[in-house]
């Protein structure tokens, strides 16, 4: 028997069974909230499984859909499964969902049009809410007769010419009478992890109606289930359009449910987790190309993974995604890094911070032809697209200052708040920013602060939990050993292209899949959570780095830094699959805490810690100093408030300054507009 040898009688018999033994919920639901509900969801994997008649009735519905509706309707109308009323029966919004097979954006093609599909993508763009006519009314413009005309899809059409009352030859429409539903319009971009390098992703229309209108915003992940339809490009136009009429919207509900992970992947994580060698083998697979800097990896891993983000009683919101910042000289794999993490994360986005403006980070409202019309509409930026997986943004210095402005937001609270051309939304971006930045000299200083070095605003740089400073110094064994790598890899590719195998030994750890797959299995199924021992731990260290601090002594650590510890100490956990933060955690956490805070806070004039050279990019000693200047040129300065400099230079000495160092501390008080030379040779405090 073939698919199409089930007639339409056997298909109504079949749907009306298979709707009264799985559909009971929606039927309750329809008959409690009619006409506000209407939706009847049929599962099509359900159907499939339901008979042998089943799966071949599925076949007619994902190659006949709009009539298939009709025979779902004629079953409800017939055996009353939802109401006694026809009028009300045919009401109901047929909806299917779970479609066997999904259809990528890019694969789209004529002879699927007018069939059922299913697609997976990002919600790109999205339009307001618009009433479109399903019934019209006209009224004879002679006698006032009245008539009814369903509507279809394109201009409105009006009844035939003639009257039939008067022979009148023209109708007016009543827009207080038409029968209305509420339309939106989407813009769906396929997901860009499945891309191949160098595609651009592809975009396709989607319509909702009714129930499903407001049911997604921009920059959520979801499978649209509809019927592929064309629309003519103009009125006479043989090149058509495609669009999908949505039936049903399937939001993502686990971050990595694209990934498939097979009874056989769970063993090979467990296996991998097993490893006492777990860390460091995570970390040469993250960047094998990249020789060295074993702590900055680890910290990479760490992000990976990510904390737990947590939802307090409140409704406020601690984010779990730790920020890493690099910090260094060209030439050191900085971008090589960034990238390489993009092609791990099941979601990720990589931007350069000199060709990115705040929308394109962020989100915007542009104006466009979209919906086939010209109107404001809310665009997805990278860190949105990013949600849940990471964000590598390399040359951040390079970005305008008006630009970086969007990432506040963005980095602490993880929300992107949008208020332009009457659009107020707030979209999600739980994602990890990893950014890479050059010292505005070239090179780093390691005697000045990290604030005075790169161009960022010091408000920016304290949203990083951690940030490295990565140096090219000159050093013979190093030199060597980058040098073997480097030339190691290159005899990797040259075997390969000749085709020699490469010895196992020389491989890496964990390929770029397994890797993925343990991240995206660690994400959706651990939830590490700590106990009084390791929370007193951290506690411990925390008040004992801030006790270092005194009336006269900087600040040695804030507690935005607290929250980091405990970040990285969930992510430990969650690298070995533990669902209890353990002791080995909490250190691996401090030793790479510590690690970061010597390279960035270390304050080599005082020799102690200074947060405020990353906080406030003036350490302690710098303000104190030029509180000092300010006090010095008041006691000097005439009744102007002018006082000489070289008297200024003078009183600076006295306080065991050099006349070097004087001078220095001068200029760079000019410098940040302190004070004022209003004529040559006197200073003004401003």
């Amino acid at each position: 028997m073939s698919d199409y040898d089930v007639t339409v009688i056997d298909s109504e018999e079949i749907l009306s069974g298979f709707i009264q033994d799985t559909c009971t919920d929606d039927i309750n639901r329809i008959r409690r909230e009619y006409p506000n509900y209407r939706s009847l969801y049929i599962d099509i994997k359900s159907l499939r499984d339901y008979s042998k008649e089943g799966a071949m009735v599925v076949d007619k519905i994902l190659h006949r859909p709009r009539d298939m509706k009709d025979t779902i309707i004629g079953a409800l109308v017939l055996d009353k499964i939802i109401f006694e009323e026809e009028e009300k029966s045919r009401n109901i919004e047929v909806r299917y969902i779970h479609l066997p097979d999904k259809l990528p954006i890019r694969e789209i093609r004529s002879d699927s049009i007018n069939t059922l599909i299913s697609v997976e993508g990002m919600v790109k763009q999205v339009t307001d809410v618009k009433p479109e006519v399903v019934v019209a009314m006209f009224q004879c413009s002679s006698c006032g007769h009245r008539v009814r005309e369903p509507q279809e899809i394109g201009e409105m059409k009006f009844p035939p010419d003639t009257c039939p009352t008067c022979g009148g030859k023209r109708y007016e429409p009543i827009p207080h009478h038409h029968q209305y539903k509420d339309i939106q319009k989407l813009r769906v971009q396929e997901s860009p992890e499945g891309l191949r390098a160098g595609e651009q992703p592809r975009t396709i229309e989607v319509k909702l109606e009714d129930e499903l209108v407001d049911s997604v915003t921009a920059g959520m992940r979801c499978t649209i289930n509809g019927i592929l339809c064309p629309i003519p490009q103009g009125k006479k136009s043989l090149v058509y359009d495609l669009y999908i009429d949505c039936c049903s919207i399937e939001k993502e509900r686990d971050t990595y449910s694209e990934l498939e992970i097979t009874p056989e992947d769970v063993d090979r994580i467990m296996e991998i987790a097993a490893d006492p060698d777990l860390f460091t083998k995570i970390g040469q697979s993250i960047a094998p190309s990249v020789y060295g800097n074993e702590v900055v990896k680890e910290a990479i891993a760490l992000m990976l993974f990510g904390g737990v983000r947590k939802v307090l009683p409140s409704g406020d919101i601690l984010r779990g995604d730790s920020h890493i910042l690099l910090v260094g000289d060209p030439g050191i794999a900085k971008s090589q890094l960034l990238r390489r993490l993009v092609s791990i994360s099941p979601r990720s986005a990589y931007v350069s911070g000199r060709g990115a403006s705040a929308a394109g980070l962020t989100a915007a409202a542009v104006k466009e032809e979209f919906g086939g019309e010209s109107r404001w509409v809310l665009e997805a930026g990278a860190l949105v697209m990013a949600d849940g997986g990471i964000a590598a943004v390399d040359e951040m210095d390079k970005m305008n200052k008006d630009d970086r402005g969007g990432l506040h937001e963005a980095m602490e609270s993880q929300t992107i708040s949008i208020s332009k051309a009457g659009i107020n939304a707030t979209l999600q971006c739980r994602c990890a920013l990893i950014g890479a930045a050059n010292p505005k000299m070239g090179r780093f200083d390691d005697y000045m602060s990290l604030g005075e070095q790169i161009d960022m605003p010091p408000s920016l740089l304290s949203r990083f939990d951690l940030i490295f400073i990565l140096t090219d110094k000159p050093n013979v064994k190093t030199d060597y050993d980058i040098g073997r790598h480097i030339l190691g890899l290159h005899r990797k590719g040259q075997m390969l292209n000749s085709g020699e195998v490469i010895p196992e030994e020389s491989m890496t750890p964990y390929d770029t899949a397994t890797l993925r797959k343990y991240i995206a299995y660690a994400k959706s199924h651990v939830f590490p959570i700590g106990d009084e021992q390791t929370d007193t731990m951290i506690l411990d260290h925390y008040v004992r780095i801030r006790g270092l601090s005194g009336k006269d002594k900087p600040i040695t650590i804030a507690p935005r830094q607290l929250e980091a510890l405990v970040r990285l100490s969930e992510a430990s956990a969650r690298v070995r699959l533990s669902d209890r933060i353990e002791i080995e955690d909490v250190k691996r956490a401090l030793t790479i805490f510590d690690t970061c805070m010597k390279q960035v806070a270390y304050d080599s004039e005082t020799g102690m810690f200074d947060i405020d050279r990353v906080m406030t990019s003036t350490p302690k000693k710098t303000r104190d100093n030029v509180v000092a200047l300010l006090d010095i040129v008041r006691k000097h300065a005439d009744e102007l408030g002018y006082a000489a400099r070289e008297q200024v230079v003078i009183s600076l000495m006295t306080t065991g300054k050099s006349i070097d160092e004087a001078e220095a501390l001068i200029e760079k008080a000019l410098q940040t507009t302190v004070i004022m030379e209003p004529r040559r040779g006197y200073l003004k405090v401003v």
